[in-house]
């Protein structure tokens, strides 16, 4: 189950080649056990008019010092950018505390 502890929705700079903009982002992201690997996507709410940004675009994505390899997966009806990908997310996660059994 998902929480606003895996969200962050808020300002973020995205870079695709020469292409730079800050927008507004939502993001989300999981652990998915079947690959052991951490999976992020979520909405880019910029609207460039040079075509900078469309499917298959390979983008960077910055939050403060924190940053991430994704690729724009749609354009969405309104003009806005579906984005995913895996690894360590674009924004900080929150720490979290494990107690293990023994």
């Amino acid at each position: 189950m998902m929480d606003d502890d895996d969200l962050y929705d808020g300002l973020a700079v995205i870079t695709a080649g020469e292409f730079t903009v800050e927008s507004r982002v939502r993001l989300i992201g999981f652990f998915n056990p079947l690959d052991g690997k951490f999976h992020w996507q979520g909405t880019i709410y910029a609207k460039p008019e040079g075509g900078e940004l469309k499917g298959g675009t390979h983008v960077t994505i910055a939050v403060g010092e924190t940053s991430a390899q994704g690729r724009i997966t749609e354009q969405t009806p309104w003009g806005h950018f579906s984005v995913a990908g895996v690894g360590a997310p674009p924004y900080p996660l929150a720490e979290i505390e494990l107690d293990v059994a023994n």
